[in-house]
């Protein structure tokens, strides 16, 4: 609890040292507190900008929850991932991570969080790599997936994705009013800002 208060805080050094605590008393085999532990380290790293911790951590986090088959955190957590990747300009290893985790999702019963964040992150990848066809796809598909498949801020995060494709695509006017929306919407959480 103290590890994620401080992360919400922003205080990182505190949700370092209250993370490397928990893991120095839980057990190996105590994968629900390792893996919440180790995923809060890893979003306290994305934040501070140390991405190569930042992954380690987030990677571990989702081991954890794979192993007690908690899809939902996994597939947070792949979402982070894949955007650390993005942030470290490895596009191809981000497409590979989103595309994991929505052949997790799509496999699952109901509908997922995080599975409308997943294809607005493709369809920003694709458009890094002026494949604009699979862009707009992906964003479409995250549009009509909307806000019930959407991770906290998964509006604001949107808006601004397909920003960037209108930008791309010479659409000035729409771009600005997706600014001027995503600008309405925003309030912070503990994930950095993208």
């Amino acid at each position: 609890a103290r590890t994620y208060h401080a992360l919400a805080l922003g205080n990182i050094p505190e949700t370092i040292q209250y993370g490397q605590r928990v893991l120095s008393l839980a057990a190996e085999n105590e994968h629900h507190q390792r893996g919440i532990v180790t995923s809060l380290m890893g979003l306290a790293y994305w934040w501070s900008g140390d991405l190569g911790s930042a992954y380690q951590f987030l990677a571990e986090g989702l081991a954890y929850m794979h192993k007690l088959g908690n899809v939902q955190f996994v597939l947070s957590n792949t979402f982070g991932l894949a955007d650390v990747r993005l942030g470290q300009g490895r596009l191809c290893d981000a497409i590979a991570i989103y595309e994991r985790g929505l052949q997790i999702a799509e496999a699952q019963p109901f509908v997922i969080q995080g599975i409308a964040d997943m294809n607005a992150g493709l369809g920003e990848l694709y458009r890094e790599q002026n494949d604009l066809n699979s862009a707009r796809d992906h964003i479409i598909k995250s549009e009509k997936l909307g806000e019930q498949a959407g991770l906290p801020n998964w509006r604001v995060r949107f808006c601004k994705i397909k920003t960037r494709l209108m930008q791309t695509t010479g659409d000035f006017d729409k771009a600005l009013e997706l600014l001027d929306e995503a600008e309405q919407l925003y309030y912070p959480t503990p994930l950095p800002d993208i």
